[in-house]
């Protein structure tokens, strides 16, 4: 038995095996073969077993919701069915009587070169989709495991080194029980992706990594930060006990599911929901999706997504969501790396670089197909526009002009549009200071508590060596919200902030105390977080602002919040 630790993700308790993630390794070697036609027969059932298995995962996959991983599984499927490619490798073998691994690895090698040599988009992912097929035909030739998410059959906590290349989607796989990294952060991209899919995770474990072996037993109780490996019996039978009382607490939280969210002393508040992926509209539980990434659609795909293929997934959210005003932000991805139809210099901190609106503005076809689609859908419900990492004043009053250039050409189209509002998210300090300014020309702002703490505190979220440094009780942090807060109420313009943070029953008494209204959090959260606001006093929290405000540290903060929630 082993105990190593790490930083907390999701949370939550898990016994299950571990699942090491790690990229295939195999050796081609040009060999002879005597029987040629049980080799060609070998290389026809090795594309048959893998087409049935992409044909098998496209079937889990909704079409509409996961358009860009349906995109990746047809280009695959596209490659073993190419008549020309199975010909070529098929006259290799019965030509010079090479094994098939050597025949698949020379032929896909030529057809790479091939497309290398073409500055197309499509040719471009076409010829990354290549080298995976190629990957799973030898891997399958050779009898080699192959580890891929999309396959997982069985109860496993998912163990990676570099989280930064697996794709979210593979994520949403029910025998996934839990999730380990060597790296990240609270606030990294995959912890918030574990917390969409409510997966307990534990990341930046350093090198500790290495004490899991591939099917090992394993405890990961993301409460404490705690991954135990090959527990024992009584270690197990503790977990098992913790997990059924978390069941049955969750069980609890359902009385609160009509109450409303007020406070004891009846302040009333609106508690929203916050959406990385459309899957988590099913049982949704919040009146208001105050927060949806359209991330989703530019993640992992061959070429930008059109603006028909935009509109339908936006109506059909809109649709989804059943009467519930839902705000859309923009564009905002920070892994821009991940995107191969577009062209980048490769930068250290991508989340520093030309991202979001950034981006957006240097690719004028890229933000009008999107805005197109989203005025397009307006008139399906009640939507909200959000302009992500806005920076200075002119960056808004441009964004405005062309909404507005886009609408008039809509309208000169016959296409309805239906009432919306236009908002900034709150993320920059520069943006802060300026904020008087800013909310002349919007209808609300959105607080990014993650990247707002970011910027502020000048860290990296997939940084383990300064995730210390994520400090949302530091004073400093909390007198921004208050600034933040202030002035937008002075312009009588809505206020909504979001955010890990946000999941935090104690760090919602400093936003009942500090006046905020509208919270919008994940929504495996939002019972829980209900029943902190009915339990709450606002009086009470406003008294504890008003020495927070006054302290010096992130410890005297917690400490006191810890002891009133004690005391209460």
């Amino acid at each position: 038995m082993i105990k190593i630790n790490g930083i907390s993700g999701f949370e939550g308790i898990v016994i299950a095996t571990a699942f090491v993630f790690k990229k295939k390794k195999y050796s081609v070697k040009k060999d002879k073969v005597e029987d040629i036609g049980a080799e060609i027969r070998k290389f026809e059932e090795a594309n048959f077993q893998i087409k049935k298995e992409l044909l098998k995962i496209k079937q889990n996959i909704d079409e509409e919701e996961s358009f860009s991983q349906i995109k990746e599984l047809n280009f695959q499927i596209d490659i073993l069915e190419n008549n020309e490619i199975n010909n070529q490798i098929k006259n290799v073998i019965f030509k010079n009587h090479f094994n098939a691994s050597y025949a698949v690895n020379l032929i896909f090698k030529k057809f790479s070169k091939l497309y290398l040599s073409m500055n197309d988009q499509q040719i471009t992912y076409f010829e990354k989709c290549l080298l995976i097929i190629e990957e799973k035909l030898i891997c399958n030739l050779q009898n080699i495991l192959a580890r891929d998410l999309s396959s997982i059959y069985q109860d496993v906590i998912l163990i990676v080194k570099d989280d930064q290349n697996i794709e979210s989607f593979k994520l949403n796989n029910k025998f996934i029980k839990g999730y380990i990294s060597e790296s990240g952060t609270k606030i990294s991209k995959m912890a918030i992706f574990t917390k969409s899919f409510s997966i307990p995770s534990i990341l930046g474990i350093n090198n500790d990594i290495s004490k899991i072996v591939d099917g090992q037993n394993l405890i990961l109780n993301s409460f404490t930060g705690e991954i135990i490996i090959d527990p024992t019996s009584d270690q197990k039978i503790l977990a098992q006990n913790k997990i059924n009382n978390l069941i049955k607490d969750q069980k609890d939280l359902l009385i609160f599911k009509k109450h409303e969210s007020r406070t004891k002393d009846n302040h009333q508040l609106n508690l929203s929901s916050s959406i990385n992926d459309p899957k988590q509209l099913k049982g949704l539980l919040t009146n208001e999706i105050g927060y949806i990434k359209t991330d989703f659609l530019y993640n992992n795909v061959n070429a930008l997504p059109s603006e028909e293929q935009q509109f339908v997934i936006y109506k059909k959210i809109i649709q989804k969501a059943k009467h519930r005003k839902v705000n859309f932000e923009t564009f905002g991805i920070e892994n821009i790396h991940e995107m191969n139809y577009l062209k980048f210099n490769k930068i250290q901190n991508p989340s520093l670089g030309k991202i979001a609106i950034r981006l957006q503005l240097e690719n004028p076809n890229l933000f009008e197909a999107q805005i197109r689609a989203l005025l397009r859908a307006s008139q399906y419900g009640d939507i909200s526009i959000t302009i992500p990492m806005i920076t200075y004043l002119d960056e808004i009053k441009l964004i405005k002009k062309q909404i507005s250039i886009i609408e008039k050409k809509l309208l000169k189209e016959e296409v309805l549009i239906g009432d919306y509002k236009l908002g900034i998210s709150i993320e920059i300090p520069s943006v802060v200071i300026m904020l008087d300014k800013f909310v002349k020309y919007v209808d609300f702002v959105i607080i990014k508590t993650d990247n707002l703490i970011q910027y502020s505190f000048g860290i990296d979220k997939n940084a383990t060596e300064v995730a210390h440094l994520y400090q949302p009780f530091n004073p400093a942090f909390i007198r921004k919200l208050n600034v933040i807060i202030t002035t937008v109420h002075l312009a009588n313009k809505k206020v909504i902030i979001t955010g890990d943070i946000v999941d935090d029953e104690l760090f919602l008494l400093i936003l009942i105390g500090l006046n905020f209204i509208n919270i919008c959090m994940n929504p495996t959260s939002f019972l829980k977080i209900k029943k902190a606001v009915i339990n709450t006093n606002k009086k009470e929290a406003y008294k504890l602002v008003k020495k927070i405000l006054k302290m010096e540290s992130e410890e005297e903060v917690i400490s006191l919040l810890k002891n009133h929630s004690n005391n209460y």
